[in-house]
């Protein structure tokens, strides 16, 4: 189990915690590192609440490290999670 302190970001996969980071870009590639599997082609991502995910350019980075995905991005509103992503 990846261990964390306060304020940094967390990437769950599976219930456990693989991603570990001082900032989003860091924890979500990270994540997506742990997470994509050969056959994998689509990702889905929905925002929450969390103000800095406001910027149209926010995710830009997802695309840039991972250009074989396509990405959508949906509002999702959540307000405990700044992303929940699903990959296809």
């Amino acid at each position: 189990r990846a261990k964390h302190k306060k304020g940094e970001w967390l990437g769950i996969h599976g219930g456990r915690i693989v991603a570990v980071a001082r900032n989003m870009e860091g924890a979500v590639t990270n994540l997506l590192n742990a997470s994509i599997e050969k056959n994998d082609e689509v990702l889905t991502i929905f925002t929450g609440d969390d103000p800095r995910l406001r910027e149209p350019s926010a995710l830009d980075f997802i695309m840039t490290a991972f250009p074989g995905l396509d990405v959508e991005i949906k509002k999702g509103g959540q307000s405990v999670y700044p992303l929940i992503m699903s990959l296809e």
